[in-house]
C-alpha cells in the first residue's frame, strides 16, 4: 500500500463487529447533538468533517432526530482510531446507555450503519446486533485482486430478517448505489480541482469542523497544507480512474442532469415522493461535503432544479 493511499481522506469502511474491549474516549473531542432519544443507544461518530460518507451519515443521524457524540479524527495520524484497530471513517460506536459492560458494537461502513439503524428504527423490539448479521463482509475477486463487498448492503430487514422488498424499496436501493458508486467519484475531483481550491476548503473545513479546538496548531496546520496537497493528488488520480471529463465539472453537472431528470419524471419532491426517503438523504449527505466549496456554489448556479431540491431537503432536516 503507498503513503498516499494510507492517508486517503475519504474511504468507504468494512461491516460492522462486536468489540469486547474498555474503549477510554477523549470527551474534549466530542460535540453532542441535542436531539430527542429514540433508542437507548449512546452513539459516537468518528469522522473526518469533510468525508463525503461521513456528511452522508450525519444527515440520517440528523433527519432522524439520533442523540450522538462527534468524534473529530485526525486525518493524517488518525489516533483516535487506533484502538479500534481501523483507520477508516465513518465509525460508529453503539452502547446501551444504562449498561456499563464492556461490550461495545462498532459498526462501519457509512451505508451498512444507515441501514442497520433504519431497520433497527422501523422494529425497535428487535436486537440491533441481530440485524447487523444480516450484513456480511464477503471478499470477492476482481480483476484478479480481493475486494471486500457487503451483503444487503442496501436492504432493509424486519423482525423477521426479512427484507423488505417493494418498488419504493428497489428505487431506492438503486439511487443509493448511484450515490456511492456514481456520484461520490466526481466529488473530490471537483472539491479539490487546483490546489487554491483544495487549500481553500480545507481552511473551510478546519473553521467548521473546529479543529482550532480539537488539535493542537502543528496537527491543525498539518492536516490543512499536507491534506490539501494529498487531497489534490487524489483528486486527479481519482478523475483518471473513473474516466471523468477534462473539465471535471462536468462530469458533476452530468451526475446532477441525471438526477434532476429522475424527480422530473417521477414529479415528486423527492426521490421518496413528498417526503425524503434514504437515496435522497444519501444524496444529499454526500452533495453537503461540497458546501463552501468554489465547485458547489457553481453547480448549484448552473442546476436551478437541484438548488430547489437541495433547500427543501436541507430545511425538512435541520
Amino acid at each position: 500500500m503507498t503513503f498516499l493511499s494510507r492517508i486517503t481522506l475519504c474511504v468507504l469502511t468494512p461491516i460492522g463487529v462486536t468489540a469486547r474491549r474498555s474503549i477510554n474516549h477523549d470527551f474534549k473531542s466530542f460535540s453532542t447533538k441535542k436531539k430527542i432519544n429514540k433508542h437507548d443507544w449512546n452513539l459516537t461518530l468518528y469522522q473526518f468533517q469533510n468525508c463525503p460518507f461521513c456528511c452522508k451519515l450525519r444527515t440520517y443521524l440528523d433527519y432522524n432526530k439520533l442523540n450522538y457524540n462527534v468524534v473529530e479524527v485526525n486525518s493524517i495520524t488518525r489516533k483516535q482510531l487506533k484502538v479500534f484497530g481501523t483507520r477508516k471513517v465513518p465509525l460508529l460506536l453503539c452502547n446501551k446507555e444504562k449498561d456499563d459492560s464492556e461490550n461495545k458494537m462498532i459498526l462501519r461502513d457509512s451505508s451498512v450503519i444507515i441501514s442497520v439503524l433504519e431497520s433497527y428504527l422501523k422494529n425497535e423490539n428487535t436486537n440491533l446486533n441481530q440485524l447487523n448479521n444480516n450484513y456480511k463482509e464477503v471478499t470477492n475477486k476482481v480483476n484478479g485482486k480481493d475486494v471486500k463487498e457487503f451483503t444487503n448492503r442496501y436492504n432493509l430487514f424486519n423482525s423477521n430478517d426479512e427484507v423488505l422488498d417493494n418498488e419504493e424499496m428497489t428505487s431506492q436501493r438503486r439511487w443509493r448505489d448511484w450515490a456511492d458508486n456514481k456520484l461520490v467519484h466526481v466529488i473530490s475531483p471537483n472539491i479539490y480541482k487546483t490546489p487554491k481550491e483544495s487549500l481553500e476548503a480545507f481552511r473551510y473545513f478546519s473553521k467548521c469542523g473546529d479543529w482550532d479546538t480539537k488539535f493542537s496548531s502543528f496537527e491543525k496546520n498539518s492536516m490543512i497544507y499536507l491534506g490539501s496537497m494529498i487531497m489534490y493528488v487524489i483528486g486527479k488520480r481519482l478523475s483518471k480512474k473513473h474516466n471523468l471529463k477534462q473539465d471535471v465539472s462536468e462530469s458533476l453537472d452530468d451526475c446532477i442532469v441525471e438526477f434532476t431528470n429522475e424527480l422530473d419524471k417521477l414529479n415528486s419532491k423527492f426521490i421518496g415522493g413528498s417526503k425524503a426517503n434514504l437515496a435522497d438523504l444519501s444524496i444529499y449527505g454526500i452533495l453537503s461535503s461540497m458546501e463552501g466549496c468554489k465547485s458547489f456554489k457553481t453547480m448549484m448556479e448552473r442546476n436551478g432544479r437541484m438548488q430547489k431540491w437541495y433547500t427543501d431537503i436541507k430545511s425538512s432536516i435541520y
